[in-house]
C-alpha cells in the first residue's frame, strides 16, 4: 500500500494498493526414479518457501507442458532408446509466476533385439545374428550365462564368439545399448551346443 503524505508527514492521503508474488525457489534434488522403453518417472523436492504447483517440460518435444501438484510424475509416450531432457520449475499465483528451471536428462531403455539366432557353431565358436530393435540402439552387449566373466560390446547385428569348449551347452544373451553403453535394454536369449 502506498500513501501520499504532507505536513511533515502528518496528513495522509488515501492508499493505493497492488500485489504480486515473489519468484518461487528452485526445486530440489530432481532425479530420474524409473526408466522404461517408453516412460520416465521424475521425482523432486519442494523448494524453500511457497510453491503451488510445478511445470514439467520436455526439450525434445516443445509442445509438452504439464502442470502437476505433486513432486512425483511419470511421463509416457516416448521412443525407445532416445535421449530426453526434462526441466521442472515451481509455480505460484495461479501458475502465472514461475521459478528458475532445473534440468535433468536420460535415455529411455532400448527395446529388445529381434530374431536372435545361431548362424553357425563349430567346436570352439558360435556365430549369432539379430535384428535392430524398434527405436534407437547404438551398440549391443553379448553375455554368456555359463561364463559370467564374458562380456562383449559390438556395433553390428552379428558376431562370432570364440574360445568356447567343444561339445558344451551355451546360453547367449544379447542386449541393446544406448548412452555410451550406460543404458541397457532387456535381454533376448538363444542357446546351442558347440560341435564335438
Amino acid at each position: 500500500m502506498v500513501f501520499a503524505l504532507v505536513g511533515n508527514n502528518s496528513v495522509q492521503g488515501e492508499k493505493n494498493t497492488t500485489y504480486t508474488y515473489t519468484i518461487p525457489g528452485l526445486v530440489k534434488n530432481l532425479t530420474v526414479d524409473n526408466i522404461t522403453t517408453t516412460s520416465v518417472s521424475l521425482n523432486w523436492q519442494k523448494p524453500d518457501g511457497n510453491a503451488d504447483s510445478y511445470m514439467i517440460q520436455v526439450l525434445e518435444d516443445p509442445s509438452f507442458n504439464r502442470i502437476v501438484n505433486t513432486t512425483l510424475n511419470t511421463i509416457g509416450g516416448f521412443t525407445p532408446g532416445y535421449y530426453y531432457t526434462f526441466t521442472v520449475f515451481a509455480l505460484v499465483g495461479n501458475n502465472s509466476v514461475q521459478g528458475k528451471k532445473i534440468t535433468i536428462f536420460t535415455y529411455t531403455k532400448p527395446e529388445i533385439v529381434g530374431n536372435l539366432r545361431k548362424l553357425n557353431a563349430t567346436t570352439t565358436s558360435v556365430s549369432l545374428s539379430w535384428e535392430k530393435p524398434i527405436g534407437n540402439s547404438s551398440s549391443y552387449l553379448i553375455k554368456i550365462l555359463e561364463d559370467p566373466t564374458f562380456s562383449k560390446v559390438v556395433f553390428t547385428t552379428f558376431d562370432t564368439i570364440l574360445g568356447l569348449t567343444p561339445g558344451y551347452y551355451y546360453t547367449f544373451m544379447v542386449f541393446a545399448l544406448v548412452g555410451n553403453n550406460s543404458v541397457q535394454g532387456e535381454k533376448n536369449t538363444t542357446y546351442t551346443y558347440t560341435s564335438e
